[in-house]
């Protein structure tokens, strides 16, 4: 697994973009809700007023049964698929499945690390005849 740490956080008409880096220095762009770019954006930045939203209400159950977050970790990012690692004292890590972005507000909220599994899909793929520069090399009569 590789630890990724968000970087931007870019929002635009009614969606928004969490960027991350990972110690390579590679990129990793994840599409979010406007809104949840915007609570991230404001937990990154310390200007977030606590208030009993569903996060917090998730970690406060998390809580009250003995457990707490210990990393988000992204499994796969073409299917939106991620894993909150949750860990009490006198047992196993566990793991919960959860989708990439509400994994994101949860783990920025929760102040826990982030991480990237290295076989994680972030695009499909395509056959050669799909690929857009194929199309455009046989439209050139180049191949």
């Amino acid at each position: 697994m590789v630890e990724l740490q968000i970087v931007d956080v870019e929002m635009g008409n009614g969606h928004g973009d969490v960027y991350c880096q990972d110690m390579d220095g590679f990129y990793y762009k994840f599409p979010v809700e406007y809104s949840k770019a915007k609570f991230i954006s404001l937990l990154m930045h310390g200007v977030y007023v606590p208030s009993n939203g569903i996060y917090e209400l998730m970690l406060k159950l998390l809580n009250s049964i003995g457990l707490s977050v210990d990393a988000i970790i992204v499994l796969d990012g073409y299917e939106n698929k991620a894993a909150i690692r949750v860990i009490n004292s006198n047992s196993e890590p566990k793991f919960l499945p959860i989708n990439i972005e509400d994994g994101l507000v949860l783990g920025v909220l929760a102040d826990a690390p982030f991480y990237i599994k290295r076989e994680a899909a972030f695009l499909e793929v395509e056959t050669i005849e799909d690929s857009l520069w194929y199309r455009l090399l046989k439209e050139l009569d180049l191949c």
